[in-house]
């Protein structure tokens, strides 16, 4: 199955807003949004994504980069590994997302801000946006990280098909 995984960004055990771009791009990809969070999340809508995966650790294991490989490493078990797995492009995400690229061997393109979807393409920009690059993702999983702000109008409602637990 394709689909699009977000791992969700948490402090202090409520959603932040800054998920709503990582969901937003995968509307503009066109993937079945997965969102993987800590089981005591509080604070977001779960009619904005198709799937929802709820995992029994706590915040400060969620966000550490060695379970966070533990935890995707069920969760692609249970239902195969995902074309894109997106991180926001925070302190704790970019850890997160540069370590499961190493781990699995899964490229990763950082700080997404654009997406193209005639060429397929995600924007990258770089000397404070004066110059911006587009990348492909190829084929197979890749590792996002997605800049807050670029995304977040396209979190429109989509359908929950179920929920599940990792």
């Amino acid at each position: 199955m394709s689909y699009l995984l977000v791992v969700a960004e948490v402090r202090r055990g409520v959603f932040e807003e800054r998920n709503l771009d990582s969901i937003g791009l995968g509307r503009l990809i066109q993937k079945p949004v997965s969102l993987l969070l800590p089981e005591k999340t509080g604070g977001f809508d779960d009619s904005l994504v198709d799937s929802l995966f709820r995992v029994s650790v706590d915040e400060e294991q969620f966000l550490n980069p060695l379970a966070m490989v533990t935890i995707l490493a069920k969760v692609f078990e249970s239902q195969g590994k995902p074309e894109f797995i997106v991180f926001t492009h925070s302190s704790s995400g970019a850890e997160c997302a540069a370590y499961a690229s190493g781990h699995f061997s899964i490229p990763v393109i950082t700080d997404v801000s654009g997406f193209d979807a005639g060429s397929g393409t995600f924007l990258k920009s770089y000397y404070s946006d004066k110059v911006f690059a587009r990348i492909a993702a190829g084929s197979g999983p890749v590792v996002l990280t997605v800049r807050s702000g670029s995304f977040k109008e396209h979190a429109a409602q989509g359908s929950k098909e179920r929920q599940r637990r990792a």
